[in-house]
């Protein structure tokens, strides 16, 4: 089975004595070599497993031409060996302390904190700390930097550090420790769970920069570790067990004794429960890195490419790595996790390989660059791809680069440098991309930092969040804002670095609250803003409103209908106060803007029929308004009209009364008798006479009738026998019956007309 390739992690410097490799199995023979103008071995030694440091051979010094790649070999596995242009180069080291460049503060520096993690430091280099007149802390700073253990505890005045060389030091930068807490007792950190048997190292978080941590177990064994971060994956001297129990506690001890209380007990599982890992796309064919999460640190790792296997081993601090294998084919991957033996379940979700694209584009390096900043921003990045950050010295003009490997699953990174970028420096950065040839970014060169100013939160800051934005910082700087709760003491709540773009947005390690106050300073170089303004959190802004009734679009809708709502935000910060609604029939205001506390309106006069309405409505709370939600519905047809109506017929002054005929309006009147009359011979004569053409009147302004209708002279004459009888108007036992309309249509009548009752009387 070959085994993952470990990797080197850089940077690394001339003055480098060791080397870090990660990826390694337990018992491997680490090999390091130099592929550059001059090979030869650098390193041998055998792995511990997953995180070593090995020491060069005897005689061996590193060189600026040097190109390292390291293999593992356990047994007749091997690893690939990865070519030559995805080598570690070898930084040049300045042979004048001026050119050494500023180092700074990784972590925040708190009083009485015995421990600090120093960057910017070129590998090699020797990292000094003093206050209180004496050197209190020295160490050769490494590829991460330079961690210190102090043999004093920070003090309440100035911290000066500095790297040197035999020939002497840097320029110094300057801190000043904050207060912790005010209370004599710190609180305990949090354990990440769950927490199995056979772990190596467990995450440890909200612990304050320097302090002392303390982990105990419930077997009775007792770790110590200096925490130079609030959040670090804490190393055990023996793995944990099945069954144990562990709990942690921080001190800052030297002249604060600010001692802490043990976090509650946490179960140790067992090995069985180890989770299947993940494995993050994309892949391309042609890419050499597979990043492997959701690893329990300090497990075996087995890769699987189109039925080939690979075993690396996950570093015991990092719950994600980036394992080195062959160049990828087309086809999938899937791994599986293995610890005391136990692999996990299931393996990962397989994830394709996908062909390389024909053309990926360089990736871009953001300008512009200052003097002192910590990192590099990148975009255009192609997901998946390694990328390294180069520097050609502005002295010698030799090419180095300036951070180690770093795989990007996204578009756009962050990527820590050092040393900090130096003034005339040109920096630039390689990507690999579905390829072992690296692709240059454009390049920039550093210029000479402006003054800087204290930084700004950008208002209004809601509670419920957990970022700020800030403006007005330098590009490159160090960024911390600082939060104090209600009972007024100060703590660091994020850091971030200054984006070339123009604002810079600070995560918090809290969600913010009502009446929490924030503050803001940056570092770069040898200068540091001290926190000034003083910025209030306030409620959010309500959330925009979500229109219940009438739905979007409803049609059929009554004239006088209830609008209704509601507030996603109801019972938050952001609750809203009140609401503000406006009614629109196309560009024609209905209802102006109107102030309403509830969450109903309804409508109190008549809409048009048939016709499109638009409502919008937005919240309002002491901290502002929402936008508008609009939403429209279409009120339903006019309904048929009412019929005429014929009330009655007065038989003495022969006047005929109706209503609901339209208004001053021609109405047609139809007469129609029916019955019999019998004649001089005693005949039946059937009668069904009717008037012809109708007779016409006119409505009044309100729709009425009244028209006098004298049968006698309206209808005709009906003649009975031959002796020149005849019937006028009607005979006694007969019917009249009077049916009007007024030309209004009416589908569903025969004729088409809409026609009034028919009103009869007898003779």
């Amino acid at each position: 089975m070959p085994l993952c390739t470990p990797t080197i992690v850089g940077p690394v410097s001339e003055l480098s004595t060791s080397l870090r490799i990660q990826g390694a199995l337990p018992g491997a023979t680490i090999l390091v070599v130099s592929v550059g103008a001059n090979p030869r071995d650098i390193a041998k030694d055998i792995a511990s497993g997953g995180d070593d440091r090995i020491l060069l051979l005897p005689g061996i010094t590193l060189q600026n031409d040097d190109i390292l790649i390291a293999v593992q070999e356990l047994g007749a596995d091997k690893s690939p060996e990865p070519p030559k242009s995805l080598g570690l180069s070898v930084q040049n080291v300045p042979s004048i302390p001026s050119q050494l460049g500023h180092v700074g503060f990784l972590g925040h520096p708190y009083k009485c904190g015995e421990h600090l993690w120093i960057t910017g430091a070129i590998p090699g280099t020797t990292v000094e700390v003093e206050f209180n007149g004496s050197i209190k802390g020295s160490v050769v700073a490494l590829e991460d930097g330079a961690r210190l253990t102090l043999s004093e505890g920070l003090p309440a005045g100035t911290v000066t550090v500095w790297q040197s060389i035999p020939a002497g030091n840097g320029p110094s930068v300057f801190g000043q420790p904050d207060d912790a807490v005010t209370s004599r007792q710190l609180p305990p950190p949090v354990i990440k769970q769950p927490v199995l048997g056979c772990q190596t190292a467990v995450l440890v978080s909200s612990v304050y920069d320097g302090a002392t941590v303390t982990l105990q177990r419930g077997s009775g064994i007792v770790d110590v570790a200096g925490f130079d971060r609030n959040a670090l994956w804490f190393r055990l001297s023996k793995p944990l067990d099945e069954g144990d129990s562990i709990s942690v506690k921080q001190d800052l001890w030297i002249r604060c004794e600010q001692n802490g209380v043990f976090s509650p007990k946490v179960p140790v599982g067992k090995p069985q429960e180890v989770p299947a890992p993940v494995i993050i796309p994309p892949l391309c064919s042609g890419a050499r890195f597979v990043r492997v999460a959701n690893l329990t640190p300090g497990a075996f790792v087995f890769i699987e490419v189109n039925g080939t296997k690979y075993r690396g081993m996950a570093p015991p601090n990092s719950a994600v790595y980036d394992f080195m294998v062959d160049p990828l084919p087309v086809g999938a991957v899937t791994a599986i996790q293995e610890l005391c033996s136990v692999p996990s379940p299931q393996s990962s979700p397989a994830v394709k390989i996908d062909p390389r694209a024909a053309s990926i584009p360089a990736v871009k390096l953001l300008e512009p660059l200052y003097a002192c900043g910590r990192v590099v921003f990148v975009e255009q990045v192609h997901p998946g791809a390694i990328l390294q950050v180069w520097l050609s010295d502005r002295q010698t003009g030799q090419k180095a680069p300036i951070s180690g490997f770093v795989a990007v699953y996204d578009t756009q990174a962050i990527i820590p440098v050092a040393p900090y970028l130096r003034e005339k420096d040109k920096i630039w950065a390689l990507q690999w991309a579905c390829d072992d040839t690296p692709v240059e970014s454009n390049a920039a060169e550093v210029l000479p930092h402006p003054n800087i100013e204290p930084p700004i939160i950008v208002e209004p800051v809601s509670s419920g969040t957990n970022s700020v934005v800030v403006d007005n910082a330098v590009p490159g700087a160090s960024v911390e804002v600082y939060l104090s709760t209600q009972d007024g003491v100060w703590g660091l709540a994020g850091t971030a670095f200054a984006s070339p773009k123009s604002k810079t947005t600070v995560p918090l390690n809290t969600k913010l609250a009502i009446g929490n106050k924030l503050r803001v300073s940056q570092s770069l170089c040898e200068l540091r803003t001290q926190p000034e303004r003083v910025v209030t959190v306030i409620r959010p802004v309500p959330m925009l409103p979500i229109l219940d009734k009438p739905s979007q679009g409803a049609t059929g809708v009554d004239r006088k209908p209830t609008l209704s709502w509601h507030d996603p935000g109801a019972g938050q910060d952001g609750r809203a106060d009140s609401y503000e609604l406006e009614v629109k029939r196309g560009s024609t205001v209905i209802i102006a803007l109107t102030t309403i506390t509830g969450t109903s309106f309804q409508i109190a006069t008549d809409l048009d029929y048939a016709t499109n309405y638009t409502w919008q409505v937005r919240a309002k709370n002491t901290s502002g308004v929402s936008g508008f939600a609009s939403s429209s519905f279409t009120v339903k047809p006019e309904p048929p009209p009412p019929p005429p109506v014929i009330e009655s017929y007065d038989r003495n002054t022969f006047t005929l009364k109706g209503k609901q005929f339209l208004p001053s309006h021609t109405v047609y009147v139809r007469l129609t008798v029916t019955g019999s009359v019998i004649n001089a011979y005693g005949t039946v004569i059937n009668d069904f006479r009717s008037t012809f053409p109708l007779l016409q009147f006119t409505s009044d302004s309100a729709g009425n009738l009244s028209a006098v209708i004298d049968p006698k002279n309206v209808l005709p004459a009906l003649l009975i026998d031959d002796l020149g009888n005849y019937v006028y108007g009607c005979a006694p036992g007969e019917r009249l019956s009077f049916s009007a309309h007024d030309g209004r249509p009416n589908s569903s009548d025969i004729t088409g007309i809409l026609w009034s009752n028919t009103f009869t009387i007898t003779c």
